[in-house]
C-alpha cells in the first residue's frame, strides 16, 4: 500500500519509522527529532537548525 500511495503521489514526502528493539525508537522526542532533520533534507528552503534538546523541541514544533 505504501508503496502504490509513493509511486502516485512523487511529489509526497514519506516518512519511516519502525518500531523496534532499540529504546529510542519508541521515544516520542527522538522519533520528533529524526522527522524534523529528515524533513529539513528533503526542503532545502528550511535553513534553521534542528534543535537538539526536548524543550527546544517542544518549543519549535509549533512554528513549523
Amino acid at each position: 500500500m505504501l508503496y502504490s500511495y509513493h509511486r502516485t503521489h512523487t511529489n509526497s514526502l514519506v516518512l519511516y519509522h519502525f518500531v523496534g528493539s532499540p529504546a529510542h525508537s519508541t521515544d516520542y522526542m527522538n522519533v520528533l527529532h529524526r522527522f524534523m532533520l529528515e524533513i529539513k533534507n528533503q526542503c532545502p528552503a528550511i535553513t534553521e537548525d534542528v534543535p537538539s534538546t526536548a524543550t527546544n523541541l517542544q518549543k519549535k514544533l509549533p512554528q513549523v
